[in-house]
């Protein structure tokens, strides 16, 4: 044991893997010093393919606790072969060697000693005179590159100051190359895998002056990237990618960049408008959808209908059309109705919707299977890609997407390239609510187009005409702030903080609405926020509810991961796409088991094919989230009893007409919104003002008119 710069060490071989630390996800290790004799230390590292019998250098420092009392706590970890014959049977059959048991283990330990890996590496043959048949030697060879390369990959992100958890991804994407591509061109993986961002990418290359060029494409990479998720562009006028260089680059280096990104085959650039410049895959994204949609519409004329009769003579004969209209004017019974003529009867009908929540609402409305987007077209999340598409197209002649605000453009082309000849496209959304998480803005390029068939209902229907909700959506449209006299299904409140605001949500969803919907505290009601952080955030909203609705009574267990607490019956939903496991991004379900010690959770989803239970088990966590409070956005294409908005000044940066009006039409019977004064016409005065860059529309123009 010694130290460095301050950075104790502790060099040994681990003896035991004891568990998973459930707070952080780091591994709690048994650790023999070297030269400790029989002695053993307890060892808290970063999670990597640590087993019994590697030899391990440990840097970090001395700690305790009540739970593990005293431990090494360690910030990086350099690993090493065994050479010893025990150290050598333990790593052999930790699991990481597949058909090696106990007796193949001894006899390569005592045959080849501390000399087996660079014989596996150099000389595979006399493993093979030693009697090892040659599947095994392969397999042999194929578990020690792959572990090598894991821990190679560890450290490398280990000296940038990565979290170690990232390698996995990366050995994922790039296999046994991930450690050569971190040394050779960081800068080429900025974007391959979430987390691997140009920062990384410049703590692991700026001393590097021979990757200058490869630097300067991955910044234009790295801003393009930034701008299609967090702003849903598709492109950046150059002005605009001058704007944000924040001074980074010169005018002069900043056109290098640009001419290294195009070089790079990551970028494209076109000379529109003082000049445009796409990722490529966004590129290629947009011209694919509207080559394939144009096609289809080639001899249509761009009609428009407007009432129920028009419409639906329109959506029967248009090869490709749009139905737009907001709240209560019957969107879905018209499809219903759409669905039921004769000339459709016999004929092959598939309906989808981009989340499994807005599949199944419109699988109850129309009485007929609905399924997502993914799943229509058979995504394999094993390896990124879709089973349909111009080589296997859908069995379908007519398909309805509804909810089609929220198809972001990779997914609009993947659809658009799966129809069938002779197959017919209904897309059915309101234009009004929030464009997609993801990049383009599909629906609302669609009508500005001027080339697609659009059919409009505008006539709210009499049973929705009473509703204070659809009322004050329009409302909120139309600039006007929200209404609440003396309407039983709508009302606002103002909070003189954002932490009274919390409370205020908090007792309307113990209280008031459970009076109302005459259910248990919590049931039937959603809140919503328009971001995570902040006093009255979706974060701090769930950790709140979850006291009250939820709280910790004794003998109940529970897991801790990463700050989030899950407890059995806890509302919890999906954070990522996971269709290998059965569910995907925007789920949500009920905790029914924890087990701390796993750390692992048992949670049953409501999905388009009815009860789904879903195990999770360490990093697995990361995919979940408390969902007594969602965002907005999460909540696109559902809708709820009862649903509680909080509005507050912190949120304002992210807060827009669009945004409110979209979490307004969320809820079914009963809507309150919990503001601050003067914070409500701030926001319908505003209306909506972040513009996303898309050219779908003046593309189809285009391929239309040629």
């Amino acid at each position: 044991m010694g130290a460095r710069s301050g950075v104790e060490v502790l060099a040994g071989t681990i003896k035991e893997l004891l568990t998973v630390r459930p707070d952080d996800g780091r591994l709690v290790l048994r650790v023999s010093p070297a030269g400790a004799g029989s002695r053993t230390e307890t060892v808290v590292a970063p999670r990597t393919r640590l087993v019994p019998g590697t030899r391990t250098v440990f840097r970090g420092r001395w700690n305790s606790d009540d739970h593990l009392g005293r431990y090494f706590l360690a910030e990086q970890v350099e690993l090493g072969l065994p050479t010893d014959r025990s150290e050598i049977i333990r790593f052999l059959t930790s699991g990481l060697f597949p058909g090696i048991g106990y007796r193949r283990a001894e006899l390569l330990a005592d045959c080849f000693g501390g000399a087996l890996w660079d014989t596996l590496r150099a000389d595979p043959a006399r493993l093979k005179a030693a009697g090892i048949g040659p599947k095994t030697v392969e397999a042999l060879r194929s578990a020690l590159a792959e572990t090598e390369a894991a821990w190679a990959t560890v450290q490398r992100l280990q000296t940038a100051g990565a979290d170690p958890v990232l390698a996995r991804s990366l050995l994922e994407a790039l296999g046994p190359e991930a450690p050569v591509r971190l040394d050779r061109d960081p800068y080429s993986l900025v974007g391959l895998v979430p987390g691997f961002g140009f920062e990384l990418a410049e703590r692991l290359g700026r001393r590097r002056p021979d990757l200058a060029r490869f630097r300067r494409a991955a910044w234009v990479v790295h801003v393009l990237q930034r701008a299609a998720d967090e702003n849903g562009h598709c492109y950046l006028p150059l002005s605009e990618l001058q704007r944000r260089s924040d001074g980074r680059l010169k005018p002069e280096e900043l056109v290098e960049a640009v001419r290294e990104g195009i070089a790079s085959g990551r970028v494209r650039y076109e000379a529109v408008g003082g000049g445009r410049l796409y990722l490529t895959a966004l590129h290629d994204a947009e011209e694919a959808t509207a080559r394939a949609l144009a096609a289809r519409l080639a001899d249509t004329e761009p009609v428009r209908a407007d009432g129920w009769s028009a419409a639906l003579e329109l959506l029967s004969a248009a090869p490709v059309a749009v139905l737009t209209g907001g709240p209560g004017v019957g969107k879905t019974r018209l499809i219903a109705e759409l669905l039921g003529r004769p000339a459709l009867r016999g004929g092959r009908v598939v309906l989808a919707a981009p989340t499994g929540r807005a599949a199944r609402r419109l699988e109850a409305a129309t009485r007929r299977p609905a399924f997502t987007v993914h799943r229509l077209l058979e995504y394999q999340p094993e390896t990124g890609r879709f089973r349909r598409g111009p080589e296997s197209p859908l069995d379908a002649d007519l398909v309805v997407v509804d909810e089609v605000s929220m198809l972001d453009l990779p997914l609009a082309e993947r659809l658009a390239g799966a129809l069938g000849p002779g197959a017919r496209l209904v897309l059915v959304g309101d234009p009004a609510q929030i464009p997609s998480v993801g990049p383009g803005n599909l629906l609302g390029d669609l009508l500005a187009s001027g080339v697609v068939p659009v059919a409009r209902l505008t006539e709210v229907q009499r049973q929705a005409a009473d509703s204070a909700i659809v009322l004050n959506a329009y409302r909120v449209l139309a600039g006007e702030v929200p209404a609440a006299e003396a309407a039983p299904d709508f009302g606002v409140l103002e909070a003189g903080s954002a932490a009274d605001a919390v409370e205020l949500a908090a007792g309307l969803v113990m209280e008031r609405i459970p009076a109302l919907v005459g259910l248990n505290p919590g049931q039937g009601v959603q809140v919503l926020a328009a971001r995570y952080a902040g006093p009255a955030g979706v974060d701090r909203l769930n950790e709140r509810l979850q006291g009250l609705v939820n709280p910790l009574r004794p003998g109940m267990r529970e897991v801790v991961w990463k700050g989030r607490r899950f407890r059995p019956g806890d509302r919890v939903v999906q954070q990522v796409n996971a269709y290998a496991r059965g569910v995907a991004n925007g789920e949500t379900g009920r905790v029914l088991r924890v087990d701390p010690d796993g750390p692992e959770l048992q949670v049953q989803f409501e999905t388009a094919f009815g009860p789904w239970t879903v195990t999770y088990r360490g990093a697995e966590l990361d995919q979940l989230d408390l969902a007594y409070a969602l965002t907005i956005h999460k909540s696109q294409g559902s809708d709820y009893p009862a649903v509680v908005i909080v509005a507050v000044r912190d949120h304002l940066p992210m807060l827009d007409r669009q945004l409110l009006y979209t979490a307004i039409t969320r809820a079914r019977r009963w809507c309150f919104i919990v503001t601050q004064p003067g914070v409500l016409p701030e926001v319908v005065r505003a209306g909506q003002t972040r513009r996303r860059y898309t050219a779908l529309a003046e593309r189809l123009r285009a391929y239309c008119r040629n």
